[in-house]
């Protein structure tokens, strides 16, 4: 792929990482990633990034996009991650199109859009908070655009949740 870091506290800022490809991770595997974007990746766990479940692997990333990546799971991440005020957008998988939290995630101020999987097109998350998101317009051929447990003041259109708005957003280019 194209960044392997060891830990959550190697910190990579201000970067484009593009059309790499690996098992897990094909633009990032763990480390701390800062205004950066994540494009064109693929791998078959976490097309743009990659997180192992357990805390010293975990992949965080603030104010990042993560685009057009491809994967077998988690088109723009997979496993355990942090995301603050990013953007995924126009990811694939097959299963969990833009995000696939199964370890620790935790997501705020992001915007999941625009991605498509065979299950779970915006994303799958057992484990962790969602709030103040937008997840909204993910295709899938099956299951919810949506799986998480704890979503609160975010629009998506499962109200589940504490302050959840259902109405589509109505995003302006």
């Amino acid at each position: 792929g194209g960044i392997f870091a060891q830990s959550p506290w190697a910190v990579i800022s201000n970067c484009v990482i593009n059309f790499n490809s690996a098992t897990s991770g094909g633009g990032a595997y763990s480390g701390t990633l800062v205004d950066s974007i994540l494009v064109g990746n693929t791998a078959g766990l976490g097309g743009g990034a990659y997180g192992e479940w357990y805390e010293l692997q975990t992949v965080v990333l603030n104010r990042c996009q993560l685009t057009g990546n491809r994967a077998g799971s988690g088109g723009g991440a997979y496993g355990s991650f942090t995301l603050n005020t990013c953007l995924v957008a126009g990811n694939s998988a097959s299963y969990g199109g833009g995000l696939w939290g199964g370890g620790r995630t935790a997501l705020a101020n992001t915007t999941v859009v625009g991605n498509t999987a065979q299950q779970y097109g915006g994303l799958f998350a057992t484990n962790g908070p969602i709030n103040n998101c937008i997840i909204y317009s993910n295709v899938s051929a099956f299951g919810s655009e949506l799986i998480a447990y704890q979503v609160s003041y975010s629009r998506t259109p499962v109200a589940s949740g504490s302050g959840n708005i259902t109405d589509e957003p109505r995003f302006v280019d």
